[in-house]
């Protein structure tokens, strides 16, 4: 970074890196600010700081520092950063590499400052935090990038309590080699309940907090008008109304009928019996199942990676395994159909049909991408799950 690291006036992306594609940029048509790439964006949210010069040297400064670790360390347009990349990015302000910093009487020697003077303490790190969720902001407001950052727990964190979490490694998303490992687990040897809880926390992206506070009446079957499951999480601010994928669909239709064997889905039922923590060790132990299972075909990356995965390396993994080709379709599912607010447990779609006029309609089914998120999933959805807990 020291070499590269350059005035956001002079930047110039590394070619692939300028957030043209970005993976988070919003479908073409929906911006309504002049900027095609991730600098353009963030010198045109500068520009409207620049009547306190105190603020906008404040906000440049953040951008810099953002925009040469994204490109010339990390390697990701900012536009397709995710939650684990901006974790990472502060945790190089808290404790960054000696190249960054500047050494006492001597300087670099193309004359230039280097990027930082000492480790950013907790009030630089503060600021570096609200001057990112003011840029995240800003494109989302514009339809530019839905960045998760403004979304993370730790972005409203005080500086000093994110000092001492983020000393721990950030979880990345698991890998699709590993998530067909722990596929081959929950149809081989896995609890229905807990399937439905790993492939709800998979595909609808949820916290296992959402996921073990789940209602029968926060679900919705599928229905004429409106083929697939939805689910509302309640608790969120703004309620969300999610599309469930049809893998997830299926095992929650065999979840429902095994419920209802002996006594009527009340929708007050809560959907899995055990709580959070329960539920949590139920999950890792699917995990240490995967791992044993690829230590034994030979793929000992994922093994390795099995062994120690958490709960939170499921959330954002779908996202990371569907191919360029199908991020727009699966957006549509990913984010929720509309009307939020008109929904309550348990009580009626406020517009017949209104599946059918959204955009995720047209392309249902997605049977191509299930095949590749979910392998077996037709097949395991209509079979008894033979390790019960």
């Amino acid at each position: 970074m020291t070499e590269e690291f350059v005035r956001l006036e002079m930047l110039n992306a590394p070619f692939g890196l300028d957030g043209s594609d970005g993976d988070y940029r919003y479908p073409p048509g929906h911006c309504d600010v002049d900027c095609v790439d991730d600098v353009g964006a963030a010198r045109l949210w500068l520009s409207e700081h620049e009547e306190s010069e105190s603020t906008w040297r404040v906000y440049r400064r953040a951008a810099e520092l953002l925009f040469n670790w994204a490109w010339f360390i990390n390697r990701r347009a900012v536009s397709s950063m995710r939650e684990e990349d901006f974790d990472l990015f502060l945790r190089a302000l808290i404790d960054p590499p000696k190249d960054w910093l500047q050494r006492r009487g001597r300087s670099r020697l193309d004359g230039s400052r280097s990027p930082m003077n000492k480790p950013m303490g907790d009030a630089g790190l503060s600021v570096v935090v609200r001057v990112l969720k003011s840029l995240i902001g800003w494109m989302h407001r514009h339809g530019y990038a839905h960045l998760r950052f403004a979304r993370s727990s730790n972005a409203f964190l005080s500086a000093e309590e994110y000092t001492r979490r983020v000393s721990r490694t950030p979880a990345d998303p698991m890998r699709l080699a590993e998530w067909h490992h722990v596929c081959w687990v929950l149809d081989t040897h896995c609890a229905l309940g807990t399937r439905a809880a790993i492939e709800l926390i998979y595909f609808c992206q949820l916290r296992l907090a959402e996921v073990s506070n789940l209602l029968w009446g926060h679900l919705r079957e599928p229905r004429e008008g409106f083929p697939a499951w939805e689910l509302l999480i309640a608790d969120s601010r703004p309620p969300r109304r999610l599309l469930v994928a049809e893998p997830a669909g299926l095992t929650l239709k065999k979840l429902r009928a095994e419920a209802e064997c002996l006594f009527p889905v009340s929708p007050q039922r809560r959907l899995f019996k055990p709580r959070e923590e329960t539920l949590r060790g139920h999950i890792e132990r699917v995990f240490v199942r995967a791992a044993l299972r690829a230590n034994d075909l030979g793929d000992v990356e994922s093994a390795q990676a099995l062994g120690g995965r958490r709960v939170r390396s499921l959330r954002r993994a779908c996202e990371s395994h569907v191919p360029l080709e199908w991020r727009e379709r699966w957006s549509y599912c990913r984010d929720g159909v509309a009307s939020t607010a008109a929904v309550q447990p348990g009580g009626q779609d406020p517009e017949e049909g209104a599946f059918l006029r959204h955009p995720w309609a047209a392309n249902h089914p997605l049977n191509e991408l299930w095949d590749r998120l979910r392998p077996g999933w037709e097949h395991a959805a209509g079979e008894q799950s033979p390790d019960r807990r």
